[in-house]
């Protein structure tokens, strides 16, 4: 009985290790289409054009790519791989960004932040997955909506800041420099507003 007992562990233990590599390889081959689809559309989800949002949004491919991120994020969610679940989040909210579905895409991004919240803050990687959620939850908001408000430069100026503060402390030049062309915008859009 106790050796049916151990075979059983042992098993269940072996889908487990499966059910995780299969989420990494979904994970992978997902983010590879993704990848494809936005050379095919010439834009990456901070630069598109409301042309190429609305290609993204017909494309087809994109729901392949929604797809296995979703069964990705699942099995890491089973698996309590919750770095890999984050991830898979803020992957989705790219092809959300690109689409031009700016709440689901700040939802996913939450998302991502709020499981990192729970991981150890002392990685590397984390920090910079991080400093990349906060990045584009900032260009979100200064993409949400034909008519800016203040409030919208406002929030993104605040996520923005705390990218350029994860990327200061991992003394990553390109997310600085990233960072700070990003917050000179919103100055340029606040001075506009306040001239019109």
């Amino acid at each position: 009985m106790i050796n049916k007992f151990y075979e059983l562990l042992k098993k269940g233990a072996e889908r487990i290790a499966s059910n995780s590599d299969e989420g990494l390889r979904l994970s992978r081959e997902g983010r590879l289409l993704f990848e494809k689809i936005l050379r095919d559309l010439g834009s990456y989800p901070i630069d598109a054009t409301p042309e190429q949002r609305k290609a993204a949004r017909q494309n087809h491919d994109l729901q392949k790519v929604i797809s296995l991120y979703e069964k990705a994020s699942e099995y890491a969610r089973m698996n309590k791989k919750f770095y890999d679940e984050s991830i898979s989040n803020y992957q989705l909210g790219m092809v959300k960004y690109i689409q031009g579905y700016f709440d689901e895409a700040k939802l996913l991004f939450h998302n991502a932040i709020n499981i990192l919240d729970d991981l150890p803050i002392n990685n590397r990687k984390i920090q910079y997955h991080y400093s990349n959620c906060y990045f584009h939850l900032g260009f979100v908001w200064l993409k949400d909506k034909r008519d800016l408000e203040l409030n919208d430069i406002l929030q993104a100026q605040i996520e923005l800041k705390k990218s350029l503060d994860i990327d200061t402390l991992l003394s990553n030049k390109e997310g600085i420099k990233l960072c700070k062309e990003g917050l000179s915008l919103c100055e340029k859009l606040k001075k506009s507003m306040s001239s019109s």
